[in-house]
């Protein structure tokens, strides 16, 4: 009987008849496999500390479906980033309601995270915020109804304590001295020969306050860093 019902289930498709594009049925569910990452365009790539235009059309961009649902989308590679550093990817546009993907690059190409809204209402762009492997994952834009074309702009940002870096040099300087002294102090910034530079890195929340609550680099006018 339980061989039956088992047999039964696979003749028909079910409970996984409605499977898409670049999913299998594993153990009853529908889901993105190893292929799937293999569809995504070569080429396109970011950095860590990245701003990047594009373009959804439907003249140039392939349909996939995501989420029961065929999306125009284009992908990005996310490159260069070391692993345990936390990381903020934003996408924003005009011309359309955005969502952001970030498929994991791997044995099994799958989806990792989501977005749709920031902030409901208030703010239709997306942003996901994750530490890093060390991989290259694929970050994949698209639209809330997956027909949207337009122009948008993918944002990529490293985070200390949460908290954005005005700079890429910024986040490479201070980093190392928010590991060793935490989040609630404003260290003294470094050399490679472990040398003070006459810079402290502003990172306190009370420190953040007059800067936009960004992570900054400020001369030591009080001479404790000289």
């Amino acid at each position: 009987e339980g061989e039956g019902a088992g047999g039964e289930g696979e003749g028909e498709g079910a409970p996984c008849g409605g499977c898409g594009a670049f999913q299998e049925c594993i153990d009853g569910a529908c889901v993105f496999v190893g292929v799937a990452c293999d569809a995504f365009l070569d080429g396109s790539a970011l950095g860590g500390f990245a701003e990047g235009a594009g373009n959804l059309s439907a003249d140039f961009d392939f349909s996939y479906e995501l989420r029961a649902q065929a999306r125009l989308l284009d992908n990005v590679a996310l490159q260069g980033v070391q692993a345990g550093v936390q990381m903020r990817v934003q996408v924003s546009s005009s011309a359309f309601d955005p969502v952001l993907f970030r498929f994991t690059d791997g044995a099994q190409c799958l989806e990792a995270q989501f977005n749709d809204d920031i902030d409901g209402a208030a703010n239709r762009n997306s942003q996901i915020e994750f530490t890093s492997d060390g991989s290259e994952p694929q970050l994949i834009v698209s639209s809330f109804n997956g027909l949207g074309v337009g122009d948008y702009v993918l944002r990529t940002r490293p985070l200390l304590c949460g908290v954005e870096t005005d700079s890429a040099t910024t986040f490479n300087s201070c980093a190392p001295r928010v590991a060793v002294q935490g989040c609630d102090s404003n260290p003294c910034e470094r050399d490679g020969a472990g040398a003070l530079t006459g810079n402290f890195c502003c990172v306190s929340a009370s420190c953040r306050v007059n800067f936009a609550n960004v992570i900054v680099r400020l001369v030591d006018q009080g001479g404790i860093c000289q």
